[in-house]
């Protein structure tokens, strides 16, 4: 039907807000002059003039009889009502006054009267000059039908014309065949439609708008509650301001829109704008809107726009023409007024996209967004927390203020951390940055810097320029390609290069995502004697006359040790030398110590103040400043401090091929560093002799029960054997029996106690970690990362799928780009995501968020947390074998739950079936079919794209949502027949009772 409508004062709101033109303020008459006693629904408003109140009085059989008797049949009509056939029926008060008509442009002739097509006579302005009407598709021009229909139009009573129509209460129409139109001022004009409340609209085939000023335009569509709009075909808007648009979208909570189909937005002021996307929890400027006719946008809190949109969501500044009375904004002003209004709700645009929480934006293709203001706008994204962006596909931003963006499969996790790398990267901590040229890093700790491929910092501020660079500990540089700085102010240069120590200087500066740390207290000695210049006896041409003027200028220094420098080199080395820092300048040259300095290709400096400057050497001081063992060249004179001998045996750890020490690395380019475990890595058998030390495949020779049976092991396929080269053999035999670090990787590094390194570019840090596979990273306790370009990171997590993360505490991430992060989760699918409490997911590009949640199907989705654990398991069997436990339709062999091959249809393995029958004892969210999703406690879905929401939920039909489960049905999904005169009726109660 048609209204025109007014501005009016809502005491409860305290604002004004737009009605139809017949409704009253508080305090204001009535205008209507019909009564509403003894009639079958009345409406009026309460003391205050703020509520519509709604009274359903029932009649005894004998006045239902004679009422009815008096008002139905062909021809028959009472007082004001009209009811066009004997299967019609029209009952109740007219409102006083007019309905509303339809007027044709120039001639102003009427053209419909509440929706109804009429002919006129004369000059056809007046409802009298109506001489014809249509019912059921048939021109009715009888004069004794049309003078009731003209009387029951004029004075706003009931009008029923639909086969087998109601029209109950007051100014109701009942235009569609099958349809029922109660209460006041109500339109059902869609076949078998539904229209009950307060000047409500049921246009749709089979549609329902109950409440007040809602519109189900949609076939199958359902409105209910205040000011709702549901447009799509066996769409639903419940709440107050809803619009849903999409085929079989929802819309439920307060001013939410679902436009696209299987939406749902779901709470207040979400925005589900993708296919398959969920937009669920509370904006934060909570915008009201008062929707016109058809359900466009006529006001937002209070200010008058001129809009093509239905939601905020959808506004744009080429769909508005007028705000406030200002009839030209500017592009700016548009946009500004859109800011205001869209701020702090939930968007769900992407395919299968999910936004949850406060201000979340999810939309790329199967993205989440979950929290507060988080943007996940990449396939397959998640931003877990609060402002956190994942903008690339497989994305992942966990924290707070984390962007993950520019690549694929970067995850960023933590606080202020910025993941703009091309692909596979992890920052992990606070404000770490991996920049837009960087491919497989990581940046693990506090405003660590990574730009370039397979690079790791970790630690505070350190600096990776260069592929294969690795810096952990504080302030550490490394621009040469596959370097390693660790410790503290190192900075590495030459390529393939490595500093371990610390500088002279203490440190002041500010904290921050982005510290500032600045050296203090430490001065290089600068001295130019003879045309000779030195800084911390370092040869270096400099036109600078003294360190003042070189520290303050680095660009006056032009070469160190005979090599030229560019001008970013004379920073980095300006700036080292202010720190008191290790420096390895050359290509393959190695520092460890205190502000030592490796100027020479091949050149090693050990211990403090150490300077190597000539090539292929190693030094352990400088020239003036010699210490017990100094400059150490291969021996050629008895007086030499040391032969080749003595420091192949020192020096193992680094250099490879001796026994000096239990850690184990297998060439110059491996690091292994730290001390040993004081007992033997663990050892893999077959048929009783060892095969395999920590993962590192070996032979053996004799009984092979012992470790020292061992005769060869192979590394990156390179084997070697105690022919070939029994020292490094018989170093490798001693690392392994003391559990010492062990590094046979291709630049790979093993640091801290019994570690083991042996992927290509592979880093284990801590204790007792292995990283295998190449790219790999094990970091803290009792670590394995044994998928490539893995990263597991806490206490006992495992990473085995390519690309995968484990962080946290016992967490499983075996899925390819799969992340499992907190405690005890498991990620086995690809692209899974399990994150919070022992959570499930294996499901393929599934989530399990929250607590004991378990995805079991692709694209699946679990958040929430668990119900009251301990429930009892109740298998059902048939014919000798299980057929369902707990209602979940399963597949056996036998009739033992250790039976189960199959659930809900999905084939499970011994540990996947142990998972589900842990969850299912637990009462976790448990989601069973192929991209279903559940959110709340204890829900389940077995049916395919079903959506299970809130407690104890379950939703066994596909393309349904639910929130109870059969014999425990909630206020709005699954509704029973009805058996009480409380009970909530279904449509089939409503088609029988009224037909």
């Amino acid at each position: 039907m048609n209204h025109i409508f007014k501005k009016i004062w809502n005491k409860s709101l305290g604002r004004m807000v737009v009605v139809s033109e017949h409704a009253k303020s508080a305090g204001k008459t009535d205008n209507t002059t019909g009564t509403q006693s003894n009639s079958l629904s009345n409406i009026h408003d309460d003391e205050q003039g703020k509520n519509f109140v709604f009274s359903f009085k029932p009649l005894v059989l004998k006045s239902l009889v004679l009422s009815i008797a008096a008002i139905t049949g062909v021809n028959v009509w009472a007082d004001d009502n009209y009811a066009h056939i004997s299967t019609d029926t029209a009952l109740g008060s007219a409102k006083g006054y007019a309905h509303a008509t339809t007027k044709e442009a120039g001639t102003n002739k009427i053209t419909k009267v509440g929706g109804i097509t009429v002919t006129t006579t004369g000059t056809g302005t007046s409802l009298d000059d109506i001489d014809s009407f249509t019912a059921n598709s048939i021109k009715i021009t009888d004069p004794a039908e049309v003078a009731a229909f003209i009387n029951a139009a004029k004075k706003g009573g009931n009008i029923a014309i639909g086969d087998y129509s109601s029209a109950m209460g007051t100014a109701n129409i009942a235009l569609g065949s099958g349809s029922s139109a109660m209460g006041f001022e109500n339109s059902a004009s869609g076949f078998s439609s539904s229209a009950v409340g307060f000047r409500n609209e049921a246009s749709g085939q089979n549609s329902n708008a109950v409440g007040v000023n809602n519109i189900a335009s949609g076939n199958s569509s359902s409105a209910l509650g205040t000011y709702n709009i549901a447009l799509g075909g066996a769409s639903s808007a419940v709440g107050y301001g809803n619009a849903a648009s999409g085929f079989f979208s929802n819309a439920i909570g307060v001013q939410n829109s679902a436009s696209k189909t299987f939406s749902n937005a779901i709470g207040s002021h979400n925005q589900a704008t993708g296919t398959l996307s969920n937009a669920i929890g509370s904006g934060i400027n909570n915008a009201l809107i008062v929707p016109g006719v058809g359900g466009v946008i006529t006001s937002i809190d209070g200010i008058p726009i001129t809009t093509t949109a239905t939601s905020v969501a959808a506004l744009n500044t080429g769909n508005i023409t007028a705000i406030d009375g200002n009839t030209n904004p500017t592009s700016d002003e548009k946009q500004a007024f859109i800011d205001a209004v869209q701020k702090g709700q939930n968007i769900a645009s992407g395919v299968a996209a999910s936004a949850v929480g406060v201000s979340n934006n999810a939309s790329g293709a199967g993205s989440n967004a979950v929290g507060l203001a988080n943007t996940a706008s990449g396939s397959s994204s998640t931003a877990l927390g609060n402002s956190n962006s994942a903008s690339g596909f497989n994305n992942s931003a966990v924290g707070f203020n984390n962007t993950a963006s520019n690549g694929d499969l970067n995850n960023a996790f933590g606080a202020y951390n910025k993941n703009n790398g091309a692909a596979k990267n992890t920052a992990v901590g606070i404000g770490n940055i991996i920049n837009s040229s960087a491919w497989g890093t990581n940046a693990l700790g506090y405003s660590n810097n990574v730009s370039n491929l397979y690079g790791s910092a970790i630690g505070t501020k350190n600096t990776v320029t260069v592929v294969g660079g690795n810096a952990i500990g504080l302030n550490n540089i490394v621009t040469g390609g596959y370097a390693n700085a660790i410790g503290t102010g190192n900075t590495v240069i030459g390529q393939n290069g490595a500093a371990v120590g610390s500088g002279l200087a203490d440190y002041a500066g500010t904290l921050g995502p982005q510290a500032v740390l600045t050296p203090v207290s430490y001065t290089p000695t600068f001295s130019s004697v003879g045309g000779v210049t030195t800084l911390d006896g370092v040869v270096i041409k400099t036109s600078a006359a003294d360190w003042a003027a070189l520290s303050a200028n680095p660009s006056l220094l032009t070469e160190v040790n005979g090599q030229s420098v560019t001008a970013a080199q004379a920073t980095d080395i300006i700036n080292n030398f202010k720190q008191g820092g290790n420096l390895a300048l050359s290509n393959r040259s190695s520092v460890f110590g205190i502000n030592s300095k490796a100027v020479a290709a091949g050149a090693t400096a050990i211990g403090l103040n150490s300077v190597a400057d000539e090539a292929n050497t190693i030094s352990v001081g400088r020239a003036g400043a010699e210490k017990r063992i100094t400059n150490v060249a291969t021996p050629t004179k008895a007086t030499d401090a040391a032969n080749k001998g003595y420091v192949d045996t020192k020096f193992a750890s680094v250099t490879g091929g001796t026994v000096a020490t239990d850690n184990y690395a297998s060439s110059t380019t491996e690091t292994a560093l730290g001390s040993a475990k004081g007992s033997a890595h663990t050892t893999a058998t077959t048929a009783g002799k060892i095969t395999a030390v920590g993962g590192i495949t070996v032979t053996t020779t004799g009984a092979g029960t012992s470790i020292d049976d061992i005769d060869s092991f192979t590394a990156n396929g390179v084997t070697t054997t105690k022919t070939d080269n029994p020292t490094a053999v018989a170093a490798f035999i001693n690392a392994a029996k003391k559990g010492g670090n062990i590094a046979v990787g291709s630049y790979s590094s093993a640091v801290g106690t019994a570690n083991i390194a042996s992927g290509s570019a592979s880093s284990a840090v801590g204790f007792n970690n292995n990283a295998s596979r190449s790219y790999s990273s094990a970091v803290g306790y009792v670590n394995t990362a044994s998928g490539q370009s893995s990263s597991a990171v806490g206490y006992v997590n495992t990473a085995s799928g390519s690309a995968s993360s484990a962080v946290g505490y016992n967490n499983n991430a075996s899925g390819g780009f799969s992340s499992a992060v907190g405690h005890m989760n498991e990620a086995l699918g690809s692209g899974s995501s399990a994150v919070g409490t022992l959570n499930f997911a294996k499901g393929q590009y599934s989530t399990a968020m929250g607590m004991e949640n378990y995805t079991q199907n692709q694209s699946s989705a679990a958040v929430g947390t668990r119900k009251i654990p301990n429930q009892a398991l109740t298998p059902f069997v048939t014919g000798g074998v299980i057929t369902s436990v707990n209602g979940i339709n399963v597949t056996a062999t036998g009739n033992s739950l250790n039976d189960i091959t199959h659930i809900n249809g999905t084939a499970v393995n011994a540990t996947e079936l142990n998972a589900f029958l842990e969850h299912l004892i637990w009462g976790g969210n448990l989601a069973l079919a192929d991209e279903s999703s559940v959110f709340g406690v204890g829900g389940i879905t077995t049916g395919n794209r079903s959506t299970a929401i809130g407690f104890d939920s379950l939703a066994d039909e596909a393309n349904t949502v639910s929130v109870g489960r059969a014999g425990a049905e909630k206020r709005i999904t699954n509704v029973a027949t009805p058996t009480k005169a409380t009970d909530a009726a279904n449509k089939g109660y409503v088609d029988t009772k009224f037909a």
